[in-house]
């Protein structure tokens, strides 16, 4: 009797709550050796839990969820410029029932750029001053994929790891646009 009692709970089990709001914290490694930093929120708008059909002693799901979100990120190119992005994201995130995380996530981004270092400029009478250019805006689409886990033995599986390969694109560069590959390593962490 006890059995069947714990099998029943198992088929009727409640699938776990989405993550509805995501705060993400990660190196962000222009080229992967130019460092910056970025931070992005992301917000669930459509969640589905499966039920996997293995009969254990406690119920297992597997997750898709959608979601859009912000995010601000910089980095240093030293002796060649600096770079901040400030753009919005959307994407796909699966979470397997051992909590592994797999995303694939499309970006567009205001992306500024400029120079690192003191800048000269000639003058009329051929000698150099020094002057202050204040960077180029840009347009920088971008696709990230990536992979993690959930620590559901750590704060309530609210805490989760991730790396994320990428690659953005400068729009323009000189007449062309040109790819910046990059990778984000850090934790992302459930708020609600």
């Amino acid at each position: 009797m006890a059995q069947k009692i714990a099998r029943d709970d198992v088929l009727l089990a409640i699938p776990p709550a989405p993550d509805q709001l995501v705060l993400d914290v990660s190196y962000f490694g222009e080229v992967i050796a130019h460092p910056g930093m970025s931070a992005a929120i992301d917000y669930t708008l459509s969640s589905k839990a499966v039920r996997l059909a293995k009969f254990t002693d406690r119920a297992r799901f597997k997750q898709t969820s959608w979601f859009v979100g912000g995010e601000l990120g910089g980095y240093r190119h030293r002796g060649n410029h600096v770079g901040l992005l400030l753009g919005a994201r959307a994407g796909v995130r699966r979470q397997t029932a051992r909590s592994f995380l797999f995303e694939a996530m499309l970006g567009a981004s205001y992306f500024h750029k400029r120079l690192d270092g003191t800048v000269f400029v000639v003058e009329d009478d051929g000698s150099f001053s020094e002057t202050r250019i204040k960077g180029r805006p840009k347009f920088a689409p971008s696709i990230a994929f990536g992979i993690g886990q959930r620590l559901p033995w750590f704060l309530d599986g609210a805490l989760g790891w991730h790396v994320r390969p990428g690659v953005f694109f400068e729009i323009p560069f000189n007449t062309t646009v040109l790819p910046h590959p990059y990778v984000q390593v850090g934790l992302n962490y459930r708020l609600r």
